[in-house]
């Protein structure tokens, strides 16, 4: 196998906190090096630099992972959200390379919190995670953990990416087509 990097961008320490424990250890045996970068705090033309430094070559490639952040808006549709951030970089992004998440990353731990630990936790079974963002998540968290990211920590350490595809659209859509492999 060549030698094979892969940059991953992220919003912020949530996803970066999601990708490092749930995506990273199944990317890590199609790798050699995978880097995970915080976009939302760089420029536009730095974000362009890295993503123009991936595409030509053999070897590198690159996730850009968006939260649809719709917030009720019925008209916003993954298409055209991945059209707006194309829009918003210069359209260097690859359409295939650009995740949304529906509608934020919290839905994506909330998906992946098995029944017996919804039980623990005191939290309803949900069929669909997909429309759970920030606030209703952190509605959600029991009355010990002292900040959302504990509880986010919490959550990761039990987490069932099986379970998480099945209550969560897009996240299923990002395992079968990003981490899937021969």
């Amino acid at each position: 196998m060549s030698y094979k990097q892969l940059f991953i961008f992220v919003e912020g320490i949530d996803d970066e906190r999601f990708v490092n424990q749930i995506v990273n250890p199944i990317l890590q045996t199609h790798f050699h090096f995978i880097k995970i970068i915080k976009y939302a705090v760089m420029t536009k033309g730095d974000v362009a630099k890295i993503v123009n430094t991936c595409k030509p070559k053999e070897g590198f490639e690159y996730l850009f992972l968006c939260d649809m952040d719709s917030r009720g808006n019925n008209d916003l549709c993954i298409t055209k959200r991945k059209q707006n951030l194309q829009n918003k970089y210069g359209n260097i992004l690859e359409i295939d390379r650009i995740v949304v998440v529906k509608e934020e990353i919290e839905s994506w731990y909330l998906a992946g919190i098995n029944t017996i630990y919804l039980d623990k936790f005191k939290i309803k079974t949900f069929i669909d995670t997909e429309k759970v963002g920030k606030e209703t998540f952190e509605k959600m968290i029991p009355k010990n953990f002292l900040t959302p990211n504990d509880f986010m920590m919490e959550v990761l350490k039990n987490y069932s990416l099986e379970h998480a595809i099945q209550v969560n659209k897009s996240l299923h859509y990002f395992k079968n087509k990003h981490l899937q492999f021969p």
